[in-house]
């Protein structure tokens, strides 16, 4: 095993939170590619060429709903719309089913393109952690990223937290994130403080009752930070990829956020580039606002 599969595989497993953050560096003029699963808006882009800038890195986007036979380097799903409930109760028992569709029908925003969206990410994260050519390829999903990852692993969602939690939507403000006392965090290492803000804008998230309930049946996934009294996942991370997804919204969050999150994420992409212009038989390139 060489150097480079040795520090992508660093990057996709478990590993002690004690442990130093890693870093690359590409050849000049050389651009690492990240594939928007929606078009990235200028908040989100401004925020990664901010840390993309601090790491020595330059950056590309292409948008796969778009153009879904673009080549990348790797994935981000930013935020969006409610997530339509045929995509995480199809496995729950039936009485849970209808509880959350009614609340659905009652709280649930949607639309044509956020349907048309549901349907193109639900099948990319299936495919994604299913088919072993997107095994190197690093993924970041923010709050619909987030929770359209978690579904793809069969995870439901609380359809509405005012409603599920019994506390006010998550909407434009900060909530104080804290990384749980763990060794199997990748993401950590590159987060300054283990306690910090995150800025907000939702009302769903993961059920995570259910995730802790149902502990065996998601063994592929580690909630590795929750707010709210640890009532509400905040970064979960996914065993077998270099693949994460956080809650909050790093692209208008602190620095702590921003470049603890992004930060990991180009890494690992840089990572991930260095490893397939090496080594293209190990490693093959694969083609491919407000949250609620």
């Amino acid at each position: 095993m060489n150097a480079l599969l040795a520090l992508a595989l660093l990057l996709a497993i478990p590993r002690p939170a004690t442990a130093q953050p890693a870093t690359c560096a590409l050849e000049r003029g050389e651009k690492i590619t990240v594939a928007c699963t929606k078009a990235c808006d200028q908040w989100v882009q401004r925020a990664f060429q901010e840390v993309a800038k601090k790491l020595g890195l330059q950056l590309a986007f292409v948008t796969l709903i778009t153009t879904p036979d673009a080549k990348y380097d790797a994935i981000f799903s930013p935020g969006g719309a409610d997530i339509g409930p045929e995509y995480y109760t199809r496995e729950l028992p039936p009485e849970m089913r209808q509880r959350i569709e009614k609340e659905y029908e009652r709280t649930g925003s949607t639309g044509p393109v956020s349907k048309k969206r549901d349907r193109f990410e639900y099948d990319l994260f299936r495919k994604y952690f299913q088919d072993e050519s997107f095994a190197n390829i690093p993924a970041l999903g923010v709050c619909y990223g987030m929770q359209m990852m978690s579904v793809a692993h069969g995870l439901p969602l609380y359809v509405d937290i005012p409603t599920d939690l019994g506390i006010p939507a998550r909407r434009n403000l900060a909530d104080t994130v804290t990384f749980l006392e763990s060794d199997k965090s990748a993401l950590q290492p590159y987060f300054a403080k283990t306690k910090f803000a995150g800025r907000e804008s939702h009302h769903q998230a993961v059920d995570l009752a259910y995730y802790r309930a149902h502990r065996d049946q998601f063994a592929g996934t580690t909630v590795v930070a929750t707010s709210n009294d640890d009532r509400i996942a905040e970064a979960i991370e996914f065993e077998g990829r270099p693949a994460a997804g956080v809650q909050f919204h790093p692209e208008i969050s602190g620095d702590t956020a921003k470049f603890g999150t992004l930060s990991w994420f180009l890494t690992a992409a840089c990572v991930y580039k260095k490893l397939r212009n090496r080594e293209p038989a190990t490693a093959a390139a694969a083609p491919a606002k407000q949250c609620n």
